[in-house]
């Protein structure tokens, strides 16, 4: 549900709404649950956190999907809260896409190897992890297009979405 911040005087049971409007029942029917998954990272056994959100057409054949990239040392995107991609997650979903999104090694997650792993290597180590997740996620989802993948990302995983394009072109040119 997405958040809402309210006033309240104690004892009393009305509210004021200081920011943001009641979710409209009508959400659910714009938004899937999310199918959580556990992937590999690149290196072959650090389990990495990932969130895969379906097509709302569940058409018969095979789907494209978007891999919303964050990959930023700030902070973990794969958690059970309500994030600001949401709506934009809902609006792909509605259009065909499937969406996958997950916390690659170097985003502030769970230890301190884990949140180190790309120390001195920004961009290699993010960029190989969502080349490894993607490579997952045709076995494990089925109706995924595994020709059809596209890179997304804001900030940081804007960088890093640039960068795994770019790294998938040279790749190619050089095999």
């Amino acid at each position: 549900m997405p958040p809402r911040l309210e006033l309240r005087s104690l004892g009393d049971s009305t509210a004021i709404a200081l920011a943001g409007d009641p979710p409209d029942p009508l959400l659910k029917q714009f938004t899937n649950m999310p199918l959580a998954l556990d992937l590999t990272a690149a290196d072959g056994s650090t389990r990495l956190n990932a969130f895969y959100f379906p097509p709302q057409d569940r058409h018969e054949g095979k789907h494209p999907v978007l891999v919303l990239a964050y990959g930023g040392p700030g902070a973990a995107t794969v958690n059970w809260g309500w994030g600001r991609d949401m709506p934009l997650i809902a609006y792909w979903q509605q259009r065909g896409y499937g969406v996958l999104m997950l916390d690659t090694r170097g985003m502030q997650h769970r230890d301190r190897d884990f949140t180190r792993a790309h120390y001195r290597a920004f961009g290699t180590v993010e960029v190989a992890d969502l080349f490894a997740a993607v490579r997952q996620l045709p076995s494990r989802v089925p109706g995924v297009d595994a020709a059809r993948i596209g890179f997304f990302g804001w900030s940081y995983g804007g960088y890093l979405g640039a960068r795994a394009m770019l790294d998938a072109t040279i790749a190619l040119a050089i095999d």
